[in-house]
């Protein structure tokens, strides 16, 4: 989900990030190349330098940081950096194989198409997707290979539930609709 900010937020972020370029042209010029390289790591380092600067306040920080940081955001970066391992991730996450989606974003951390960061907020939704689209629940293993991936002693895999759980609730939804309608 994006960031919301609100249109007073937004004109004071637009208006700081315009000042940028001549408050320090070098530091402009980066973070518009690591922006078209799509490297979020050197864009948060830059604008941690800009806020460091002056040039970006506490608040701007906050705002690109929860963007770049984002599911929304990282899926973003990841198909544009690695569209192929975006695509698997997105074919397995539409069949609910949540343990092939652990192995699609672990594959991105190691690629650089993701940073720890993003795999760990898109890693935090992984679950629910699975059991939405009919999978179970994402097997220890693979939740170890994320906090290895992230390095983290913390799931940030929601518990989940098992398959026939969710077939269980499926059926009786299906049951209740019948009857009730």
């Amino acid at each position: 989900m994006a960031t919301e900010i609100s249109a007073a937020d937004a004109r004071t972020l637009y208006n700081d990030c315009n000042s940028w370029e001549g408050k320090d042209k070098d530091l402009y010029d980066k973070v518009t190349t690591d922006v078209k390289n799509l490297d979020a790591g050197a864009i948060l380092d830059d604008c941690n330098k800009a806020k460091n600067e002056g040039i970006l306040s506490e608040k701007d920080l906050s705002i690109i940081t929860e963007g770049i940081n984002s599911t929304e955001g990282g899926c973003k970066t990841w198909e544009a950096k690695d569209n192929t391992g975006y695509e698997t991730f997105k074919k397995d996450a539409a069949k609910g194989d949540g343990n092939a989606m652990v192995d699609d974003i672990v594959a991105g951390v190691k690629s650089g198409a993701l940073t720890k960061e993003q795999a760990a907020s898109i890693g935090g939704e992984i679950q629910d997707v699975a059991n939405q689209n009919g999978g179970g629940k994402i097997n220890g293993t693979e939740r170890d290979k994320l906090k290895e991936a992230l390095g983290r002693d913390d799931d940030v895999i929601t518990a989940g539930k098992h398959k026939w759980q969710v077939q269980a609730e499926n059926f009786f939804k299906g049951l209740a609709k019948t009857l009730f309608g």
